[in-house]
């Protein structure tokens, strides 16, 4: 039976699970725990791991949620057309060092039989704008950018931390009296929070065009990540003039994992996946140096110096971030209220 619906690889508990749900669509996940004499917790579990897969689909119906095999229900989302059940996820990431852990959540998904795309941005703004409208599935971009983008969609849920550190304020010796950053982004909040006076701000769209510009002796002041920021260093040693390191601004939090509504089912189990994928990568941090080079398309070499500037941080620390927003000016009533909302994930059972 469990080959038949494409269960190779499955677990007891969940080749069981399958059987039940094949033999009673609709079975609620209190009745198959009470048939199958497990606790609803593993069921509950089970039951995510398997729509994950693509499996079976979770239907909320009031205080229950009932279980379909993926295609007893028309191919209709769960629910008739709000979370689907999926094998192929696509994850937004921005061009950077800083999630070396990637290849890790990447392998446990696929563990699971979920195929996960990655699509590389130049910004956080273009990724988080792709999540909110449902483009792609996960974004890992700066919390800032995801606030703003909650605010106004309420389309997606902050569901687990990542990384911190690599990315400076950087002071040259060119008085232009340009800052260059990128919008609404953790290289802003930390351009604020440095207090380093500057004129006019130039909004970039990516952090090679930051580079770039410094290059080219546009910028007094730069907010940079890696590896741009080291790249920058070398090119320009002699002209810098002060570097800021945002870590020690108190920035604990640069980008995070959020998912689209459409998984919300699915939220504690990506959520602790995640979390996995981060106690794997800190015991094998170059373990998929490699790929996760190719996939950024940054040189390898360059990844391994400048990934060791970045530190592990699973978590949000709401009344951390909205010390941070306030100190930042980035704090309001809409945001503060954002941010506990964003971070709010409700569990179904």
């Amino acid at each position: 039976m469990a080959r038949a619906s494409k269960g190779r690889g499955l677990g007891t508990t969940a080749s069981r699970l399958l059987m039940l749900v094949a033999a009673e669509p609709g079975v609620s996940v209190s009745e198959a725990a009470l048939k199958l004499g497990l606790a609803k917790s593993t069921v509950s579990e089970t039951s995510r791991l398997l729509e994950l897969r693509g499996l079976i689909r979770r239907v909320r119906r009031g205080p229950l949620v009932l279980l379909y095999p993926s295609t007893a229900i028309g191919g209709q989302g769960a629910g008739g057309g709000g979370e689907a059940s999926r094998k192929t996820l696509t994850l937004g990431v921005v061009r950077a060092s800083e999630y070396l852990f990637l290849p890790h959540f990447i392998k446990l998904l696929r563990e699971h039989g979920v195929v996960v795309r990655v699509r590389v941005y130049d910004n956080g703004i273009e990724a988080t704008h792709d999540l909110a409208d449902g483009r792609i599935d996960l974004a890992i971009s700066p919390l800032l950018t995801q606030l703003l983008f909650y605010a106004l969609t309420d389309s997606f849920k902050v569901i687990g931390g990542g990384a911190y550190g690599g990315a400076f304020v950087i002071r040259l010796g060119v008085e232009t009296g340009i800052a260059y950053t990128t919008k609404a982004s953790t290289m802003e909040l930390c351009l604020n929070v440095s207090g380093v006076d500057v004129g006019e701000r130039v909004y970039a769209s990516s952090g090679r065009e930051i580079y770039e510009a410094a290059l080219r002796g546009k910028a007094s002041v730069v907010a940079l990540w890696e590896p741009y920021a080291s790249l920058l260093k070398s090119s320009v040693k002699s002209t810098v003039r002060e570097i800021v390191s945002c870590s020690e601004l108190g920035i604990v939090n640069c980008c995070t994992l959020a998912a689209h509504r459409s998984l919300a089912s699915l939220y504690t189990l990506l959520s602790s996946l995640y979390a996995r994928a981060l106690e794997e990568y800190s015991r094998r941090p170059w373990a998929m140096i490699a790929w996760y080079s190719r996939v950024m398309g940054l040189n390898e070499d360059l990844v391994k110096k400048t990934a060791s500037s970045y530190v592990l941080n699973p978590t949000v620390n709401e009344k951390a971030a909205a010390r941070l927003l306030e100190k930042a000016g980035f704090y309001s009533s809409m945001l503060s209220e954002a941010l506990r909302k964003a971070l709010r994930v409700e569990d179904a059972s």
